[in-house]
């Protein structure tokens, strides 16, 4: 059976603090065809600047269909209990804002990131992400 490689993460992407769970994310939306950041953007502020009360940060903004997409790594967002509830209290508050949120876990990122950011898309958001981990 033939093996499947997973892109090279590039120091680039490293200096925008982005995780290598979300750079196989980024590249399937680029390879959709969107490009950022006209049809999306990472790491997209609602609400105030990062650190302040009350604003979130969504993974990837997506333009048309309007919508984000949330990347679930399973080391930080299954940890405790505290962090599940921020993460519900995150897509109350984007969705709140008239943005629903569709979640990428890590293991559909490196299975099939390309395959996981379609039906995410196609989904329009409300997806995860409590299900998304298990």
């Amino acid at each position: 059976p033939r093996t499947r490689t997973l892109p090279v993460v590039p120091q680039s992407w490293r200096q925008r603090n982005g995780s290598e769970v979300e750079y196989f994310v980024h590249v399937g939306i680029l390879r959709t065809g969107r490009r950022e950041p006209i049809d999306f953007i990472y790491q997209g502020s609602l609400g105030g600047e990062r650190g302040q009360r009350g604003s979130t940060r969504p993974d990837f903004i997506i333009a048309n269909p309007y919508m984000a997409i949330n990347v679930q790594s399973r080391y930080y967002h299954s940890r405790d209990v505290e962090q599940v509830s921020r993460d519900q209290m995150a897509r109350l508050f984007v969705e709140t804002q008239g943005l629903p949120v569709a979640y990428i876990s890590e293991d559909q990122a490196r299975a099939n990131a390309d395959g996981a950011v379609r039906a995410a898309i196609a989904s329009r958001g409300n997806t995860g992400p409590l299900g998304v981990l298990l």
